[in-house]
């Protein structure tokens, strides 16, 4: 299971960027809650926009 994080941040020179983030070593009894929670505490340290959080599960087909 992995959390993939993805938003928009400023680049140096004022433009946005698409910046995605990818956790593969998340707790498996983490709550949707806490997992949403760690996302925002996540983008609040940057100028973040337009952030979208997704739980990947790894299956095996």
């Amino acid at each position: 299971m992995k959390l993939q994080i993805k938003f928009k941040a400023p680049s140096a020179d004022g433009s946005d960027r698409k910046v995605t983030k990818t956790f593969s070593k998340i707790n498996e009894l983490a709550t949707e809650d806490q997992l949403k929670d760690f996302a925002l505490a996540y983008t609040s340290l940057s100028e973040a926009s337009d952030i979208e959080v997704y739980l990947v599960r790894l299956e095996q087909l």
